[in-house]
């Protein structure tokens, strides 16, 4: 994240990565389908800070799933 010397957001990157816990059966990891980490994509898009970002703002947010 970049902000000026205002405090104002001028870039945002973020990297989220979704650890799958190892001790859960294969049938809960099978939950984390391609379906299920667009839903997440979706919602993370309407988060406050990405709604509420102007459009000058680079913002980037990767989701993936690491197993």
């Amino acid at each position: 994240m970049t902000t000026s010397a205002d405090w104002i957001l001028e870039q945002l990157n973020g990297a989220f990565v979704i650890r799958l816990d190892p001790d859960v059966s294969s049938q809960e990891h099978s939950r984390a389908d391609v379906d299920a980490i667009t839903y997440i994509k979706q919602r993370m898009k309407l988060c406050p800070v990405s709604r509420n970002l102007p459009d000058s703002v680079v913002k980037r947010i990767d989701l993936s799933l690491a197993e």
